[in-house]
């Protein structure tokens, strides 16, 4: 009995689930874990948590000042931010991301303490499908390899609305 069991069709499926299960989901599921830009629609399928984020990650700047984590420095922090958008769109560029409009969206910057990036939670109107996979790709490469100009000694966050202009020809 088990040896028909065991070259039956019933027996190869559910050796290629064990395959399955062993070696392809925990490498997609890792890849997934492995991505620093999320858009903000995979936040919730992924388990990643924004309260969380931002328990873990002081505000930047704040309108109270005592509240900031660059209390001194809000100058300082505008240009860095101003620096940081400028050279991603940059890396979208020199990546041959293509965009003949302005790209409206919304960008959330975790850092680390050393102003390396840990997370980039966002939001661009107007991209789906391949492009905006490409643009995700593009974002997710460039905030694995982006130090921010400031560092402190705790981690922050800084976000804003943020519209990218199309290159000049």
């Amino acid at each position: 009995m088990l040896s028909c069991f065991l070259h039956s069709p019933l027996h190869t499926a559910l050796k290629l689930l064990l395959v399955l299960a062993l070696f392809v989901l925990p490498a997609l599921s890792t890849h997934a874990q492995d991505a620093v830009a999320v858009p903000i629609s995979d936040v919730a399928e992924l388990g990643i948590s924004i309260a969380r984020l931002d328990s873990l990650h002081g505000p930047a700047i704040d309108a109270d000042p005592s509240k900031s984590v660059f209390p001194n420095q809000q100058d300082d922090v505008i240009g860095a931010w101003r620096s940081l958008l400028t050279a991603f769109s940059d890396h979208l560029q020199s990546d041959g991301f293509e965009w003949s409009e302005p790209l409206r969206g919304y960008y959330r910057f975790y850092f680390r303490s050393d102003g390396t990036i840990d997370q980039v939670i966002y939001r661009v109107q107007g991209l789906d499908g391949d492009r905006a996979e490409h643009f995700g790709h593009v974002l997710d490469e460039f905030a694995q390899s982006y130090q921010f100009e400031l560092a402190t000694d705790r981690e922050f966050a800084q976000c804003s609305p943020a519209t990218l202009m199309p290159p000049s020809e």
